[in-house]
């Protein structure tokens, strides 16, 4: 089971990237899936295709570390101490 507040927050978060809509107050009110463009109905049922003839290839997607020029670019917007 989930914490409230949380499932609450990941559901607005699917509304906000355009995959849901809510009805209602956040947190209280209804979610369904409605996403806002073709482009990302495509890409859900892609993601449901490939989670279902291949699960454990998604999952390795989503856990793999990024290749090393993504790394570098995000490594370059860290927020360091002067000297560190």
């Amino acid at each position: 089971r989930g914490n409230p507040a949380s499932v609450a927050g990941r559901l607005e978060d699917l509304v906000a990237s355009g995959l849901a809509t809510r009805e209602g107050d956040a947190g209280d009110g209804v979610y369904r899936y409605a996403p806002k463009s073709a482009a990302l109905r495509a890409a859900t049922i892609g993601l449901a295709e490939m989670y279902r003839t291949k699960p454990i290839s998604l999952v390795k997607a989503i856990y793999a570390r990024p290749p090393a020029a993504v790394q570098s670019f995000a490594d370059a917007f860290r927020v360091r101490k002067p000297g560190t």
